[in-house]
């Protein structure tokens, strides 16, 4: 989707201090308001105020359906709110026009707006002010900030952050993050920096080992910190189910924690298919497997639960079973109806026998690769959901390209299609609970 940087590209190590000097320039600039006629200014900052309490709004509503769903162009509210953030941007490229200190102020008041318009065209053509928002990424929530970076069009901007990685900035570690998803690591600048001790070799050697890198398998199982690196590990392991039995055996009761189990119950290990409801984990393990038993057991364990946020959490696992069968939309719930008519409403559904399944299922088609990818492409599936599908996917499929919720939709559509058209992975999915091995 994008170049890939080499060790070749990199002329040059920017370093914190040349960030700072960045900064500084924008601060002489703030100074520099005191100078204009104080009522100008009061209006200014006034005017100022008020759109970004409104954009701070949208702002927030914008991140929520990203988090909460593959965010899909076709999303009339989605749109709604990207339009008004637009509408509102020109405010401040009205006042950058009057004085630019109006604007790099926000880095103090609001960090997330500063970061969002230092990165939109009408500013990122100014390496300033993309060096303005990297120093103002730690003062935000880092997925937030990875949001806003991802979709940036900033020319160079993969240079610059593998540029700032090789200068050692404070923040070298989410710029890695960044590079990561935006697909423009290559795997000799990450052992150029693995060789020259640029980040911490534990980051460096799990993403080589996630891309088949022999030598950094290797390391990350001498490490004896299995349960830490477990996706890599399974990942990289064609017989992932023997390997994980002879590491963590196979009594369930002695796995060391929710993670563990969850991971047992993903790879479909006969020896754990000991269902639990009250395990935190369990509505996440429930989707994975779609287990019809553990389904009419789940129906059984809700109809007793008063816990709302528990109940939610199993609604997005049931639905992400049965699909738009499913009597209720789990994203509407305290909306639509509250948890006490939930419970009646999947009471008078399981009694008209429309939740019977003899097969595990994935939004209501069998559990496949192909209605995995389907699940991830949801508009209100919230994230902590989709990661887990697309460990399984990875997993069951071997195959990896990194993706994250953060992503743009155009981004996660280029991940989606590249992932699908790997017919060995397919056939590795939708064989995995079988005797057979395709495609190693």
């Amino acid at each position: 989707m994008r170049e890939r940087i080499t060790p070749n590209q990199l002329s040059h190590a920017l370093t914190q201090k040349e960030l700072d000097q960045s900064i500084g320039l924008l601060d002489s600039s703030i100074l520099e308001l005191e100078q204009l006629k104080p009522s100008w200014l009061k209006f200014c900052r006034e005017k100022s105020q008020l759109a970004s309490e409104s954009w701070s709004f949208l702002f927030r509503q914008w991140v929520g359906l990203h988090r909460n769903g593959y965010p899909a162009t076709t999303q009339d509210y989605l749109q709604l709110v990207e339009r008004d953030m637009l509408k509102l941007k020109q405010v401040y490229v009205a006042l950058f026009h009057f004085h630019p200190g109006l604007v790099y102020e926000l880095k103090e008041r609001t960090p997330e707006l500063f970061i969002w318009l230092m990165l939109e065209p009408e500013f990122c053509h100014d390496p300033i002010h993309v060096n303005g928002a990297f120093s103002v990424v730690q003062n935000v929530d880092q997925d937030i900030a990875m949001l806003m970076f991802l979709r940036t069009k900033a020319g160079n901007i993969d240079t610059f952050v593998a540029q700032c990685i090789e200068g050692k900035v404070a923040i070298k570690k989410w710029c890695f993050e960044l590079l990561k998803l935006r697909h423009s690591l290559s795997i000799s600048l990450i052992k150029h920096w693995l060789k020259n001790k640029v980040l911490d070799e534990t980051s460096l050697h799990s993403t080589l080992a996630k891309f088949d890198v022999a030598e950094s398998i290797e390391w990350l199982g001498d490490q004896d910190k299995d349960e830490d690196h477990l996706f890599e590990l399974l990942l990289c392991k064609h017989d992932r189910g023997t390997w994980f039995r002879r590491r963590f055996g196979t009594d369930q009761s002695t796995l060391s924690g929710d993670k563990l189990v969850t991971y047992a119950k993903l790879l479909e290990l006969r020896e754990f298919n000991r269902f639990e409801q009250a395990n935190k984990m369990a509505p996440m393990q429930l989707f994975l497997s779609a287990d019809p038993a553990w389904v009419e057991a789940t129906f059984e364990y809700l109809t007793h639960l008063d816990d709302e946020a528990e109940g939610e959490r199993w609604l997005f696992s049931l639905y992400l079973i049965y699909g738009d069968r499913f009597p209720l939309k789990p994203n509407q719930l305290d909306i639509e109806y509250d948890w006490d008519e939930a419970k009646k409403t999947i009471k008078s559904w399981c009694e008209s026998k429309k939740h019977q399944t003899d097969k595990p299922l994935r939004l209501g088609e069998a559990l496949s690769y192909q209605s995995t990818l389907d699940a991830m492409r949801h508009p209100w599936l919230p994230n902590v959901y989709r990661e887990w599908l697309w460990r399984q996917l990875c997993m069951h499929g071997r195959v990896y390209i990194p993706w994250h919720w953060t992503m743009p939709s155009y981004q996660q559509d280029w991940v989606f299609e590249k992932v699908q058209h790997q017919i060995a992975a397919s056939e590795r999915f939708n064989l995995r609970n079988q005797n057979a091995t395709v495609g190693y």
